[in-house]
């Protein structure tokens, strides 16, 4: 630890953590195969740079928390933990399916045993029906399941949200969403963390990561059939339900280009960077663009690419669009037709695709990184205890705080 011209002690990044923040983390963890668990590896990062953390694993997969036990298990230890290490916040990630961090969230307000702030990754949403528990998330009691979400679950989200302390989302059209939905809830747009990868060497690769369905492969795959996307250059396919790969699998077959196809299945943390740092492109097509549920979510796949340099073209017009400047990808959401022509020109121009891939990591060093979001975090908790930090400074501002200012978005 050094120190500023105000005297308040900096880490070795430079972000000054003068008061040392005690938080606790609620969040999955790998091996989980959950997207959330590979930016919980990130994130912690960020809290680390502010002060002590606590975490709260769950290596689990999201269905698993839905289990009662689970979520039972899951309130005690955040309960006890927060008694034990009398955190200074509470930060815990939720997503579709996360009943076990959702209710722990709720007994950590309504006991007041530390103060909660709520990062939500697919806004609108907060975790999807709030009562589906998987002995009711299954064939004869589903139907209950989705009565009672309907009828206590905006209840309880409400409580969750009017106690919490902070509520965030990774892309201003996520704030607006979540803010526009629950009557304008304070909602702060953070970036979704994630560290520039060291530059490597690319291969002739097209990846498509996961979280993709067998109608949003088809386009590539008649193209790689077709001869428009020419030898050496391999389909790479990322993890998707079992239905869907059998679905692929046997297009691939069809299509007689089962040789130049590999399906990383699911993958552990060194893996899935690995696979991000040797592909030239990453293509996101989606075809769906209006999920009902988290039409506000940012894809952490592209987030990643960009992070490794990757050439990213895509068509998903959700949260990642709105997160996207500097030309750090070619978006195609307005007009998807674009995307396959847009890949062939850049595969007989190396030196453009290159381009993209800088312009790519620049975008994230600047805006993305732990320190970064960091600052932000500390901003915010300065600004909701200013009698305690007044006497501290932070940094001139960076581009980040221009970008996206501390102070929450609120619904119309």
């Amino acid at each position: 630890m050094t120190a500023t011209p105000t005297g308040a002690p900096t880490n070795p990044t430079g972000v000054p953590a003068p008061h040392r923040l005690r938080s606790m983390y609620i969040t999955k963890i790998p091996p989980s195969p959950s997207g959330i668990a590979q930016y919980s590896q990130q994130f912690r990062q960020v809290l680390c740079i502010t002060g002590r953390v606590r975490m709260i694993g769950l290596p689990l997969p999201a269905a698993a928390t839905q289990k009662p036990l689970v979520v039972l298990k899951t309130v005690a230890r955040s309960l006890l933990a927060a008694l034990r290490f009398r955190p200074d916040i509470t930060v815990i990630d939720l997503s579709g399916r996360a009943l076990a961090e959702f209710y722990a969230a709720i007994a950590l307000v309504l006991t007041r045993a530390s103060r909660v702030w709520l990062v939500c990754h697919d806004p609108p949403a907060l975790v999807g029906p709030a009562m589906l528990f998987s002995p009711l998330d299954r064939r004869g009691t589903r139907r209950l399941g989705t009565y009672l979400s309907l009828r206590f679950g905006p209840r309880l989200e409400r409580l969750l949200l009017m106690r919490a302390g902070a509520v965030f989302a990774l892309s201003r059209l996520g704030a607006r969403a979540l803010a526009q939905r629950y009557d304008a809830l304070p909602v702060y747009p953070i970036p979704h963390v994630a560290t520039p990868l060291e530059p490597t060497r690319k291969q002739p690769v097209v990846y498509c990561p996961g979280y993709l369905s067998a109608r949003d492969l088809d386009p590539l795959i008649q193209a790689f059939a077709a001869g428009l996307v020419p030898e050496p250059y391999r389909l790479r396919i990322g993890s998707m339900p079992s239905n869907d790969w059998r679905e692929v699998a046997s297009a691939i077959k069809a299509a007689g280009i089962a040789h130049r196809v590999d399906f990383t299945g699911t993958v552990d943390a060194a893996q899935f960077a690995e696979t991000f740092k040797t592909a030239q492109f990453v293509v996101r097509h989606r075809l769906n663009q209006s999920p009902p549920a988290n039409w506000a979510a940012v894809s952490g796949p592209i987030i990643w690419a960009l992070a490794a340099g990757c050439t990213v073209l895509t068509t998903d017009s959700r949260g990642t669009a709105d997160c996207l400047r500097d030309g750090a990808a070619l978006d195609c959401s307005t007009k998807p037709e674009r995307l396959l022509p847009y890949l062939q020109s850049l595969l007989s121009d190396v030196p453009g695709a290159e381009a993209f891939g800088a312009r790519g990591r620049r975008h994230i060093a600047t805006e993305h990184t732990p320190e970064h979001v960091a600052r932000l975090l500390l901003l915010r908790w300065t600004a909701s205890s200013p009698t305690r930090f007044a006497a501290h400074t932070f940094p001139a501002p960076n581009p980040l705080s221009e970008a996206l200012p501390p102070d929450p978005i609120l619904g119309d």
